[in-house]
């Protein structure tokens, strides 16, 4: 904007300075650089690590992080996501004035998500893409063994189709028949489960 600004006071000083071929002065002040669109090949993938309001976190191919925004058009159209990049999503990144921004989702292999709440409960919130198993980790100790907390991620995995594992952790304060009573309603299931205790190191080399 401050170029801009600046070219008609050029422009005048040229006219003032040079009557004499003064047309081609003002052709080279107006002259614009012209940079070629991107092609889908010089458009970088990148993996979402973190998504925070319109701000990604991203794992270029060469290993490392930036940050990347996400361009107007996807973040403004509504569409049945509350926000469309999710963790784990593979995107196509374009270079915006030194900044990364976030041009296409490219497409997913499964979908982990919920019903957003508030006023958008129409619409489902993402929470992880591409995702390839499910750990649903449970104490059986201190705090106590929630069915309803692991209930809840299983029936979404299962109608996302994503393998889920229940991990039940602090065996080693458990109470035997509680965990004999969990262990097989889960297995009645098909549920496969893990019982663990990071204290003595049960069950972690398996897990």
């Amino acid at each position: 904007q401050r170029a801009h600004s600046l070219e008609p006071r050029i422009v005048r000083r040229a006219n003032r300075l040079c009557r004499v071929g003064h047309a081609s002065i003002l052709g080279r002040v107006r002259a614009r650089p012209t940079i070629a669109p991107l092609s889908a090949s010089d458009s970088p993938e990148a993996l979402v690590l973190r998504v925070d309001a319109r701000q990604c976190e991203v794992r270029l191919t060469d290993g490392s992080t930036a940050s990347a925004h996400m361009r107007g058009r996807i973040f403004e159209e509504r569409t049945e996501d509350r926000v469309p990049v999710a963790v784990g999503d593979r995107v196509r990144l374009d270079l915006e004035l030194d900044t990364w921004a976030i041009t296409e989702v490219l497409p997913r292999r499964s979908i982990f998500c919920r019903r957003a709440s508030g006023g958008d409960f129409n619409r489902r919130q993402l929470l992880a893409a591409n995702v390839d198993q499910v750990l649903v980790v449970n104490s059986v100790g201190q705090p106590p063994f929630s069915s309803i907390a692991a209930d809840r991620i299983l029936a979404a995995c299962s109608f996302a189709d994503i393998p889920t594992r229940i991990v039940l952790n602090k065996v080693d304060v458990a109470d035997e028949r509680q965990l004999r009573e969990i262990g097989e309603t889960y297995a009645a299931a098909g549920v496969p489960l893990h019982f663990t205790s990071a204290l003595r190191g049960d069950g972690i080399e398996e897990l």
